[in-house]
């Protein structure tokens, strides 16, 4: 495949994380700490990075889920090498590199007419909820919260595909090791009934995966979760817009809500559980 001039595609090196972290920090978004290392044990060789004259100014990642699905994020490019058609070759060699399965994404309003045109269709729209961490504490009951990394990994795998739609063990065993994150889930007569991770961002706490039986259970969960950090601390989550209960809760716990991305997928769509996605885990990886 012919690119732009001067532009070479290839994976991840060892000098890129610092790169990457600068080009997401232009971008304005609040990364986890810890994404790329993470993002790098889900699927090692999910990263396509797009260098001019040695240096790196766009990124996708392009994350296998498993055989049948996979996910297109964190896509971008340098604001001073936009109009060049690099953006474009990224999208492209992202798809080649998850065909022939289904492909999903989150994405930004400004550039869903353009995946639309490539095939995707929307799923549903996101809400970003935000506030201090002593919002989301409305009901501290940690009698069956348990360290989430305690409970048999294959049973959180198989919550995970019940929410989503399809089996992603990669992806929530890396979810669990990741540094300094924290992982609850909530039992009840031995059985699993919610799973949530905060991890660390640029400016505080991104909350994701937040799932649970009912709105009850999730509010346990965010509850265990932040009931230790500082008060002030900034909490981020997104939502289905379309989980009416999801959105209740958010609205009772007092934390601001903003219209965000749109999920679409491009092939066979995952026939997961949106009541149980309260919610998502992120939308780099899905």
């Amino acid at each position: 495949m012919k690119h732009p001039e001067g532009v070479i595609l290839r994976g991840l090196a060892p000098g890129d994380p610092a790169s990457i972290r600068s080009l997401v920090a232009e971008q304005g978004w609040n990364a986890g700490v810890h994404d790329v290392e993470t993002f790098s044990e889900v699927d090692p060789g999910a990263w396509i990075v797009a260098q001019v004259g040695g240096r790196p100014v766009g990124i996708v990642l392009a994350t296998r889920w498993n055989g049948s699905h996979g996910w297109i994020g964190l896509y971008l490019v340098h604001a001073a090498f936009r109009g060049r058609g690099i953006g474009l070759e990224l999208f492209r060699a992202a798809l080649a590199r998850l065909a022939p399965r289904s492909v999903g994404l989150d994405g930004d309003a400004r550039q869903q007419s353009n995946y639309r045109r490539s095939g995707f269709v929307d799923v549903h729209a996101n809400t970003r909820w935000r506030g201090p961490a002593r919002a989301w504490r409305a009901r501290p009951d940690a009698a069956e919260v348990v360290d989430a990394r305690a409970v048999p990994v294959g049973q959180l795998v198989d919550l995970d595909a019940r929410v989503v739609g399809t089996p992603r063990p990669q992806l929530i065993r890396a979810w669990l090791a990741q540094a300094e994150a924290r992982h609850v889930a909530l039992r009840h007569d031995g059985h699993i009934t919610g799973l949530a991770t905060a991890r660390p961002a640029r400016r505080g706490w991104k909350i994701g995966p937040l799932y649970a039986r009912d709105a009850s259970v999730a509010a346990v969960l965010l509850a265990a979760l932040t009931g230790d950090l500082d008060p002030d601390d900034e909490c981020w989550l997104d939502s289905p817009t379309p989980n009416a209960a999801a959105t209740a809760l958010m609205e009772g716990l007092g934390v601001t809500g903003a219209p965000t991305s749109g999920r679409m997928v491009r092939g066979e769509r995952p026939s997961g559980d949106i009541s149980l996605m309260f919610g998502l885990l992120a939308h780099e990886v899905g």
